[in-house]
């Protein structure tokens, strides 16, 4: 009776261990749900959570004795998956010129162009931090150059397929930014991104992702 008995406790001491472990999993559990919930709330509220949409973009500006520059290169893109992304991008820059002649004396010669342009991109992981992309442009500038008291107007457009090299590094939350190194495939003559001989310049660019 007395084995009996001893069973009987043992066998109820360890039901109710096992009870109280099946009590702490569950609370535990919903505890890590509870906090998971919590933190992609605070992510949300913080603009933080994890997406595959992504944004950013440059800043073009630029000084000499001779002119200057100033624009915008803002973007949007998909991840598609964790190797590659698609966007667009949007150029969009004035430039003013004045240059000098030979003694260094102000010309009557000057020159103002706006450049607008659209950007498809397509851009991949092959190791992380480092990428590689293909961007298209095709642009439209207008502008007009002022010479001898005469005012000449003018407007082309471009297109260009600009095949580059990057780095990527992410500097907090989803904020990071970006610089490659490029060069233009095609050969039109009002490139920019060629001199004029028509060789290939370099194309550097940089900016932020958010």
């Amino acid at each position: 009776m007395q084995r009996i008995i001893f069973i009987l406790l043992i066998t109820m001491i360890g039901y109710s261990g096992f009870a109280q472990w099946q009590y702490d999993t569950a609370v535990d559990g919903n505890h890590r749900a509870v906090m998971a919930a919590k933190e992609r709330d605070e992510l949300d509220a913080q603009g933080m959570r994890q997406t595959p949409w992504f944004f950013g973009g440059g800043l073009v500006a630029g000084f000499s004795s001779y002119g200057s520059a100033f624009g915008l290169s803002p973007l949007a893109g998909y991840k598609l998956n964790d190797y590659v992304d698609a966007g667009l991008g949007l150029n969009l820059i004035y430039n003013s010129s004045k240059p000098r002649d030979w003694n260094g004396n102000q010309t009557d010669y000057k020159s103002r162009a706006f450049n607008f342009g659209i950007m498809p991109f397509i851009r991949a992981f092959p190791i992380n931090n480092v990428f590689a992309q293909l961007q298209f442009e095709q642009a439209w500038v207008n502008g007009n150059i002022i010479s001898g008291g005469q005012k000449i107007k003018f407007n082309y457009d471009y297109q260009s397929l600009i095949a580059s090299l990057g780095y990527a590094q992410r500097m907090g939350g989803r904020v990071g930014f970006y610089f490659s190194v490029g060069v233009d495939l095609l050969q039109d003559p009002y490139s920019p991104y060629r001199d004029n001989h028509g060789r290939v310049k370099p194309v550097f660019s940089t900016g932020i992702n958010f």
